[in-house]
């Protein structure tokens, strides 16, 4: 229906024929706007999908390489991503004494100690594996340790002979030479050679990316000694009594012995431990 006015024609009316002319028309101005606009923006689209396949193929790559746990630990001490993975010569776990000759019975201190002077890290894992037949564990240590936030508390089993741990510490990590991680007090059980081995170790950088910055470990190699049968109980002289005559001849021997009889733990050298030997058996015969 249209109706005339004096300023000109109004359309109050539409057949449904002319709607879905009108609707056709509309539509056909929606298209060419978008063809505008596309044209317009093209080169800003373009660079928005290359962006997407960037980071897509980044994500993928994080996901195979360094999607477990002890790794996005990593990420969240440090979200920060400062350059791609790239191996460094940068750390070493070191398990201290390196060699040790150790009396049977006695308890042996040994220290886990990370050697990282080049680059900071913030997250370290480790297996120690140690002979169950020669040492057990009496126990574990974190005291002055450069960890602060366990994944893993430290634990020991002398059924299978393992130690195993996961830890790090916020930004800005650790850079040092003497980080102190554990310290495992032994008690010998028998005589032999032990190595106290250290495996599936993982020592990751502060960049964000959870890089494996771990280029050698070095175990400790211990030589357990059981003392010789007149001398476990400090019978230096051999006259069947242990006395002052015995902790005059130790002690004229003391540093490195001349009179090898006052070696009572066959180490090489008398020192304190021997003389604590001869005190603990104390007129014993």
């Amino acid at each position: 229906m249209i109706e005339v006015s004096g300023s000109g024609y109004w359309v109050i009316g539409v057949s449904k024929i002319n709607k879905k002319a009108i609707g056709l028309s509309a539509h056909r101005v929606n298209l060419c706007y978008y063809r505008i606009a596309i044209k317009r923006y093209r080169k800003y689209i373009l660079f928005l999908a290359i962006l997407l396949l960037v980071l897509s193929g980044v994500a993928v790559m994080s996901k195979v390489r360094y999607g477990t746990p002890r790794y996005l630990f990593s990420f969240i001490l440090n979200p920060s991503r400062q350059n791609l993975p790239n191996k460094q010569t940068a750390a070493v776990l070191i398990l201290t004494p390196q060699t040790e000759k150790v009396y049977v019975g006695e308890t042996l201190s040994a220290t886990l100690i990370l050697d990282t002077p080049d680059k900071p890290v913030n997250m370290v894992e480790a297996r120690i594996i140690f002979p169950t037949d020669k040492m057990e564990v009496i126990s574990l240590s974190k005291v002055d340790s450069i960890i602060n936030l366990w994944v893993e508390e430290p634990v020991y089993s002398n059924a299978t002979g393992t130690i195993t741990f996961s830890g790090g510490l916020p930004t800005p990590g650790f850079r040092g030479r003497t980080g102190k991680l554990l310290t495992i007090t032994f008690k010998v059980k028998d005589a032999g050679e032990a190595l106290i081995n250290i495996e599936n170790a993982a020592v990751l950088a502060n960049d964000g990316l959870g890089t494996d910055v771990l280029v050698e470990t070095q175990p400790a190699k211990l030589l357990l000694i059981k003392p010789l049968a007149g001398k476990e109980f400090g019978d230096i002289d051999g006259d069947g009594r242990i006395d002052l005559i015995d902790a005059s001849i130790l002690i004229t021997n003391w540093g490195t012995p001349q009179n090898t009889r006052a070696d009572l733990n066959n180490d090489g050298k008398v020192n304190s431990k021997d003389i604590s030997i001869l005190f603990a058996n104390w007129t014993r015969k």
